[in-house]
């Protein structure tokens, strides 16, 4: 199968999956962030954090690459749905 990117703007690319928001709450959680602390440390709002971890909204990759060096984990650990 073969993966088309519809974009050149990585800013505009976005990432979502059920489970997603979980993964993201539980690294948070290890490293004792608050939705509030991981905002802030990442530029946004406290409600996009919170979106997420409820997978009402996609992740932008380049929000993605800046966890991955945040929780010390691989983008593929990210990107890999589990059930």
């Amino acid at each position: 199968m073969n993966t088309t990117i519809l974009t050149r703007d990585i800013n505009r690319i976005k990432v979502a999956y059920p489970g997603l928001g979980l993964k993201i709450r539980r690294l948070r959680l290890e490293k004792t962030l608050s939705q509030e602390r991981l905002a802030e440390r990442l530029g946004l709002s406290w409600m996009t954090v919170h979106r997420w971890e409820r997978d009402e909204r996609g992740i932008r990759y380049i929000i993605l690459l800046q966890l991955v060096d945040l929780f010390e984990v691989s983008i593929s650990y990210l990107l890999t749905y589990e059930e």
